[in-house]
């Protein structure tokens, strides 16, 4: 059993448009949710055993709110093929994985949520839109992340900041 978390990174600013996407900043919107989530996920034993990050600084502000919360003793890659990356090359990032049960990704849409649409196993649920600071769940029932495969994936949670305000 695998498990892959999907974390969009939460809502940034659009303040200055001389800036480069890559180095827009969250918002401050983007600095609640961020942590608040973050917060749910580790009440909920969504501890990831390795973290995949986009170098965004949107997807790398997302990350040091988690990290805030859970601490930073998880290993975490840095990896500019994440940024802006259609679902296959996220597909590639997960399958490099190694022997470990659990790994998460911080990244954009729309890769990110055509990624999740992907996985969803056909009978089982599938994720709505995937807006920022949205986080999925995924388990897989495999040995090997090199087995992970669109529909393959049972999607077992999805939690957004509206979500979040709701309980």
């Amino acid at each position: 059993m695998k498990t892959l978390y999907l974390w969009r990174h939460a809502k940034s600013d659009w303040g200055s448009i001389d800036l480069d996407d890559h180095d827009r900043a969250l918002s401050t919107r983007g600095n609640t949710d961020a942590p608040r989530m973050a917060a749910v996920m580790k009440e909920q034993g969504y501890v990831p055993e390795k973290i995949l990050c986009s170098t965004a600084r949107r997807t790398h502000q997302t990350l040091n709110h988690l990290q805030n919360v859970i601490g930073t003793n998880i290993p975490v890659s840095l990896d500019q093929s994440l940024y802006l990356a259609p679902p296959q090359i996220l597909l590639k990032a997960i399958r490099s994985a190694k022997d470990i049960g659990s790994v998460m990704i911080i990244a954009h849409n729309p890769g990110l949520e055509d990624l999740a649409t992907q996985l969803c196993s056909a009978d089982g649920p599938t994720t709505p839109n995937f807006p920022t600071c949205g986080f999925a769940v995924f388990e897989f029932e495999i040995e090997n992340w090199k087995e992970a495969a669109p529909g393959t994936g049972m999607l077992k949670d999805f939690l957004t900041p509206k979500t979040l305000a709701a309980q």
